[in-house]
């Protein structure tokens, strides 16, 4: 989808050729068409702040072009993100296979499009869940995610691996979870201890 939105989008080219990548004689689509939307991303630190720098320069030229273009500014710091990668020399990345980028806000349709639920389905437990909470259901005491419903995996077969990784790692979640409630609930003590000294 984004490959095509971006491959397409009169605007959305205009925007390349306006931040250099044509005259750069740099190819925009095959990156476009492996676009890095969402997921989990790893930067050599050294890089870190000279990317954050010119991701803030093309987010506002982005902006701006955006506007004058009469877009929706949704995408804004999506499109500069690519634009940045695009730009920066020697940029080298490492493409993660789709499975691991299963965003539970899609509708059934995308998932059964291309056979995209039959991969994750024989891919195993190595999916990354992305904007689960709507989906997922957390316990009220410390907001661990609980395996999905059997009428859920119905829908979605591979939930089912999903699920076991929830109960794998349930106790060491907990655990997590306890040490750090009760650390805050420690902090919170003293500070109260403290303001009723003063």
């Amino acid at each position: 989808m984004w490959a095509q939105t971006a491959s397409n989008d009169p605007a959305w080219h205009r925007m390349f050729e306006l931040a250099g990548v044509v005259r750069a004689k740099k190819d925009s689509y095959p990156l476009a068409s492996h676009w890095p939307n969402t997921g989990v991303l790893i930067f050599p630190t050294r890089i870190v702040p000279q990317f954050l720098f010119d991701w803030m320069h093309y987010t506002d030229k982005t902006l701006k072009w955006l506007t004058a273009f009469k877009q929706d500014v949704y995408f804004t710091e999506t499109i500069s993100f690519l634009l940045t990668m695009l730009m920066t020399t020697d940029f080298q990345y490492e493409l993660l296979p789709v499975q691991m980028n299963a965003q539970m806000n899609l509708p059934k349709f995308d998932f059964k499009r291309n056979g995209y639920d039959q991969s994750l389905l024989h891919f195993g437990d190595a999916s990354v869940l992305h904007y689960p909470l709507d989906t997922m259901v957390l316990d009220d005491t410390y907001h661990i995610p609980q395996p999905y419903p059997n009428e859920t995996v119905l829908h979605f077969p591979f939930l089912v691996h999903v699920n076991k990784d929830i109960r794998r790692l349930h106790a060491a979640m907990e655990q997590i979870m306890r040490g750090w409630t009760n650390a805050v609930d420690s902090e919170a003590k003293n500070n109260i201890n403290n303001r009723n000294e003063l």
